[in-house]
């Protein structure tokens, strides 16, 4: 059965070569042929190999367009204050993600923060 863990705290940018960026804490075992599936919504999942998905929750609201369209990313794994390994990683656009977020405790971007001005947010 495979392991679904939250990402914890991540983020998500464009380098200065417009490339997209998703950095997060580095999970222990091995990525092998690493996927993320978006639906454009609050959540994404990371399917980093067949045993262990990663939930990138809370998409920050200004970052969900570039997901959406990106069709590959780069994926920085940390550890610490140092880059452990980074790897190009494939985003398969979808029309839902099967997940049932609330058993991950996860609500809307608006209920988390409180604010339902989404655009001023930040994650």
């Amino acid at each position: 059965m495979a392991e679904t863990l939250l990402a914890g705290l991540y983020a998500v940018k464009r380098d200065e070569d417009d490339n997209l960026l998703i950095f997060l804490p580095q999970p222990d075992g091995i990525k092998d042929n690493p996927v993320i599936l978006y639906d454009g919504g609050e959540h994404a999942l990371f399917s980093r190999n067949r045993e262990q998905n990663i939930v990138l929750d809370y998409v920050n609201p200004e970052m969900r367009r570039e997901l959406s369209t990106a069709a590959e990313c780069m994926v920085a794994e940390v550890r610490g204050q140092n880059v452990a390994d980074h790897y190009r990683a494939v985003v398969r656009h979808v029309d839902n993600i099967p997940v049932d977020w609330q058993k991950f405790g996860l609500t809307t971007w608006a209920e988390k923060s409180g604010n339902n001005n989404v655009g001023e947010e930040k994650h």
